[in-house]
């Protein structure tokens, strides 16, 4: 990833009320960004066990909910979601 195009992402996250930088370039979660930092995370978490209970290596499971946390609906995450619930109690 290019400088440029790391300072163009910033520059849209900022416009978009996710970060918040201060004039020596820290960086802030906003509630916005945070908000959705939270469901990703959630997301990860709840693959990774998913992965792990069905006997994938914690390596793999980490690796393979990082490709599905991004582009797996709302609609299956939430079935996924409650099914293991149902099968093996809480998953978060």
């Amino acid at each position: 990833v290019s400088k440029p195009s790391v300072s163009h992402a910033m520059k849209l996250l900022r416009e978009d009320g996710y970060i918040a930088m201060d004039r020596y370039g820290t960086v802030t979660l906003l509630d916005k960004g945070a908000q959705i930092a939270m469901h990703i995370y959630e997301r990860h978490t709840v693959l990774s066990k998913m992965l792990e209970r069905l006997g994938v290596s914690p390596e793999v499971a980490k690796e393979d909910a990082c490709k599905l946390e991004h582009d797996l609906s709302d609609e299956s995450f939430t079935r996924i979601k409650e099914h293991f619930h149902k099968v093996i109690g809480e998953v978060e």
